[in-house]
Formats: structure tokens, sequence, C-alpha cells
């Protein structure tokens, strides 16, 4: 599902990240712990309010283990 109507944006700012994160590990049990935290997120500053846009994301893989240590 796209969301990109700014009646459906308006809809999404009611919840903060903390909350949807914290609701799909209950709906979707089965992804809890695969690719992301096992621990409950929570809003650093409940004071300000949730903000909705759009987020470019990536993954990346290395054909080569790195050379420098990762100290």
């Amino acid at each position: 599902m796209i969301v990109n109507t700014p009646p459906e944006l308006s809809f999404l700012t009611q919840w903060d990240t903390p909350t949807i994160c914290n609701a799909l590990e209950l709906i979707v049990p089965a992804r809890r712990g695969y690719s992301f935290t096992v621990e409950h997120a929570v809003c650093l500053n409940p004071a300000l309010k949730p903000i909705v846009g759009y987020a470019r994301t990536a993954r990346c893989a290395t054909r080569t283990p790195p050379e420098e240590s990762a100290q």
C-alpha cells in the first residue's frame, strides 16, 4: 500500500514511530528479531509532534570482507 494523499499522511501523524514498531511486533510476531531489534522502541521526546515522510533505504553487501579491523 502506498500512502501519498494529504489525508492519509495526516492520519499517520497520530502515532510516533516507536508505537508503530511495537504494534508491528504484536501483529507479525514471525518478524520479531529478524532484521529488527528485539527491544521495545521508546520515544525520546514525547513533546515533539510525530512527522510523516518518505525514506529512501538501501541494502548493501560487499563481495569481500573488509580489510580494516572493526575496532
